[in-house]
């Protein structure tokens, strides 16, 4: 796997196609490899939405998600899923990745 950056470029997500309003909107974020990030919100602000983006637990609705500079569709799904761990919180989700 490349270096582990990880990029949101114009990321929109929604759990439903016939919901009109997305939970993610517009999201844009470059992480650089190595750093840890925490990501800090109340209750239902999609959090979790947002980090299991990386892991392909759910695709993007819009935009893409990149981890090395590569789309993650294109990971094989095991390796990428072996390469991101979450730490959930109450009220945040601490992203580390190697």
């Amino acid at each position: 796997m490349p270096d582990g950056s990880i990029d949101f470029d114009h990321v929109s997500f929604n759990y439903s196609k016939r919901e009109d309003k997305c939970c993610l909107e517009n999201i844009t974020l470059h992480i650089l490899a190595g750093k840890t990030v925490g990501i800090l919100d109340g209750t239902g602000s999609a959090k979790s939405s947002l980090v299991q983006l990386i892991p392909r637990l759910y695709d993007t609705t819009i935009g893409s998600v990149k981890v090395g500079g590569i789309d993650v569709r294109e990971y094989d799904i095991e390796a990428l899923r072996e390469e991101v761990a979450m730490v959930l919180q109450k009220k945040r989700a601490v992203l580390r990745h190697n």
